[in-house]
């Protein structure tokens, strides 16, 4: 049996917490974990920030225990099916499933267009010479109201949008987001990162990707340390599986012989439409082409396991029922359907159902008015004369070296802020 997405402890389910916080309509269950938090005070500056690709696998491989992420987790969630960039992020910025978005992947058929289209440039993906079309048909044919407008328009707080934000640029990321925190009246932000994505495509679960996440966690913890009045949301639109199979659709003529138009959504769960009458054709080749291991899902399949969003009336969703392939392959771990040339260097990838793809984290952190310490910040480790020494900034009380026990207000400003950093 395929393992399914959850989509009542999803990244939809963080989306409609912040939805409903800022008095937004809701459109699904929210998150216990993070109304909690939401409602523990008033924060004058709420952050969402997405780290692309670092699912819990990942953060789990790649950070110590002691890691201000590891530390500041929370808990697992899952993620949306397909779990990619575009279903997934489109899902946390609407609080819709990729059944009500329409946004099911990278690249998606659009009759009005007779073309496939990458969603997110406009790009034709049959064309050799790159063609964009104009203006770009996803935004054009498949709207969406976002986040921060809905938020700014129910009156609570003011909502901002940073977008492709890169690990080379995260100071001037976390200095944007201060600033947006320093503001009159309250504030949410949803930021967005790219990395560690980008890298683990090229190198997948290498020491450099290690390097990447490593930053992103100290930019984190920095950032954490400097904010005042703000509440840290730090989760990811999807995770990562190692690729070392390869199999290339183009290989296989008479099975493109059967279809009406180019393959869509992704690479990993590969949308196919099928000739009237052809159907038998298409599934004997598609089965002599990729193997038995490969899931092949038909429509009736796809609406019946619910797996683009827990459906009560399927007439109810048509931007699925138009959007939605006829067949729908599913390779196994580890394995990759290529559609055009630059894929075999994919050394790692996502958008199916493997845990590794679907889990992601969710990160709380709160810090309270200046003068308080941080909510579930870890330790600081700080020099003193005697040496470096570690200590706990999240108790009422603490032994600080040099200090004896004193109050936390008291540690926190003459030992935590001018002479330490985060680890």
């Amino acid at each position: 049996m395929l393992p399914l997405p959850n989509y009542d402890e999803s990244i939809v389910s963080l989306s409609n917490s912040l939805r409903r916080h800022y008095g937004c309509e809701t459109y699904h269950a929210t998150l216990p974990a993070l109304d909690e938090a939401l409602a523990r005070r008033a924060y004058k500056h709420v952050i969402l920030l997405v780290l692309d690709g670092l699912g819990q696998a990942q953060l789990e491989d790649s950070l110590p225990a002691d890691a201000f992420l590891r530390k500041a987790w929370v808990k697992r969630i899952s993620s949306v099916f397909p779990s990619t960039t575009v279903a997934a992020i489109t899902a946390i910025e609407t609080g819709r499933t990729p059944a009500e978005t329409g946004w099911l992947g990278w690249c998606q058929w659009f009759g009005e267009l007779g073309a496939v289209v990458d969603m997110f440039s406009g790009r034709d993906s049959q064309q050799k010479d790159e063609y964009f079309h104009q203006p770009n048909p996803g935004p054009t044919y498949l709207p969406n109201d976002m986040l921060w407008d809905d938020i700014t328009r129910a009156g609570r707080a003011q909502g901002h949008c940073l977008l492709n934000f890169q690990s080379k640029n995260l100071r001037g990321m976390a200095r944007r987001l201060l600033k947006t925190g320093r503001k009159e009246g309250r504030q949410f932000t949803y930021c967005y990162c790219g990395e560690p994505d980008t890298i683990l495509h090229k190198q997948g679960a290498s020491r450099e990707a290690m390097r990447v996440i490593k930053r992103l966690d100290r930019a984190c913890a920095r950032l954490a340390h400097k904010m005042r009045d703000t509440l840290l949301i730090v989760t990811a639109d999807h995770g990562h599986a190692d690729i070392t199979r390869y199999m290339d659709v183009n290989d296989h003529p008479a099975l493109l012989d059967t279809l009406r138009c180019g393959v869509d959504i992704e690479s990993r769960a590969q949308g196919y439409r099928v000739k009237p009458g052809r159907e038998a054709d298409f599934l004997r080749e598609a089965r002599a082409a990729f193997g038995p291991d490969t899931e092949i899902l038909s429509r009736e399949d796809m609406l019946r396991l619910k797996i683009f969003g827990n459906l009560e009336d399927e007439k109810d969703y048509p931007r699925l029922l138009e959007r939605m392939p006829d067949f729908l392959l599913l390779p196994p771990p580890g394995a990759l359907i290529c559609r055009r040339a630059g894929q075999r260097e994919f050394k790692s990838a996502h958008a199916g159902l493997d845990p590794r793809e679907m889990a992601v984290p969710l990160v709380i952190c709160a810090k309270q008015p200046f003068g308080r310490a941080p909510h579930r910040m870890g330790h600081v480790q700080s020099l003193f004369p005697g040496g470096r020494t570690q200590m706990w900034c999240c108790n009422s009380w603490q032994c600080c070296p040099g200090f004896g026990w004193v109050n936390r207000r008291v540690c926190w400003q003459v030992c935590c802020r001018p002479r330490s950093w985060w680890c």
